[in-house]
């Protein structure tokens, strides 16, 4: 797990970058907060790896040594623990498909600072060993409000492992 420190003015930026995509009425989009989260997960990913690059057409996307990354964010109550549980929605898995991202996993605490990056799959792994969890379900303590699938942290790759060079950028080690 990979440690990555931000500060006041990222959050201001992931709010302002957060406050273009508008608006929404439509239940299948997250609210403000959440977008601000992912927001954030997209700025603290370079820090670690300054050697990946925004892919053009979507923000959440980064291209690194020839692979699109999709930095997939969440939020924990403390420092993130092997047991906690990382997902996608459903909804999104025929863009991620469609792209062929490999997936690497934020967790944000409730007070925000530090970021960790936790780890990393393929797309295609991570379907093939997450669990389906249904809208309403109850799930290792949590209910889940949109049909996801799901992973524990302990079950991801390492993130010192997602480029042959490591990560080269600004952040600290954590088993």
């Amino acid at each position: 797990m990979l440690v990555v420190p931000f500060d006041d003015s990222d959050v201001a930026e992931a709010e302002q970058i957060a406050a273009g995509f508008g608006k929404t009425t439509n239940p299948n989009y997250f609210g403000f907060e959440a977008r601000v989260r992912g927001c954030l997960g997209d700025i603290i990913f370079p820090r670690a790896y300054p050697c990946a690059t925004k892919y053009i057409t979507f923000a959440h996307d980064f291209f690194l040594n020839g692979r699109i990354i999709n930095v997939k964010t969440g939020h924990c109550r403390g420092v993130p623990q092997s047991c906690y549980d990382v997902n996608v929605l459903c909804r999104e898995l025929p863009r991620l498909d469609n792209i062929g991202a490999d997936l690497v996993f934020a967790k944000l605490t409730l007070e925000h600072n530090p970021a960790y990056l936790v780890g990393w799959m393929t797309l295609r792994e991570f379907c093939s060993r997450a669990q389906l969890v249904h809208a309403g379900a109850k799930w290792h303590g949590l209910t889940y409000q949109k049909k996801s699938l799901v992973l524990t942290i302990d079950q991801l790759n390492d993130m010192t492992t997602l480029d042959e060079k490591g990560p080269t950028g600004v952040f600290e080690c954590q088993p």
